[in-house]
């Protein structure tokens, strides 16, 4: 019982840091929106702040597109890559299962007809290597475009400072 807890626990824990990378994603692709386009934090919040994920990767594509430098080039494939391998849409909008071998996400779609696939990460380390590795391309994007922990960090802050002014979600 106490190996089926623990095997429990990681994965959740794995999941929830899955989770927490990417929003680093996210976050990367509005700084780099911010970036190209000359705009202060606090404009970039205000435009970017309720978009779909879709939305912003699509903008920054474009943007980049249009700089047209060879960095660019690279951040675009990265950006593709990192959004086609991290499977973010089978992870997050799907039941989960945990299995004796591992967990499951099983993903439903409905158009027209029903669709219905699953991701399975099998084996103790599976769903740890593919955070690892979304993690590795947040890292190599944030090269290509320039983006240091500083200027995220600086992001965040000016976040910080609208809920200093706003009022805290209830």
């Amino acid at each position: 019982m106490a190996d089926e807890s623990s095997r429990v626990n990681t994965n959740r824990r794995l999941y929830g840091q899955f989770i927490i990378e990417w929003q680093m994603f996210e976050c990367i692709l509005e700084v780099a929106i911010r970036d190209i386009l000359k705009i202060s934090y606090l404009h970039a919040h205000t435009v970017l702040g309720s978009l779909q994920f879709k939305t912003k990767a699509s903008i920054a594509k474009a943007l980049l597109q249009q700089r047209g430098r060879e960095k660019d080039k690279k951040a675009i494939r990265l950006i593709n890559k990192i959004t086609r391998e991290a499977r973010r849409n089978a992870l997050i909008h799907s039941i989960v299962w945990e299995a004796d071998d591992g967990i499951e996400f099983v993903k439903r779609d409905v158009d027209d007809k029903l669709k219905v696939r699953s991701k399975t990460f099998r084996g103790k380390f599976a769903l740890g290597m593919h955070l690892i590795q979304l993690e590795a391309g947040c890292y190599d994007l944030c090269q290509q475009l320039g983006i240091t922990g500083a200027s995220l960090h600086r992001y965040r802050q000016a976040a910080d400072k609208l809920l200093d002014e706003t009022q805290t979600l209830p």
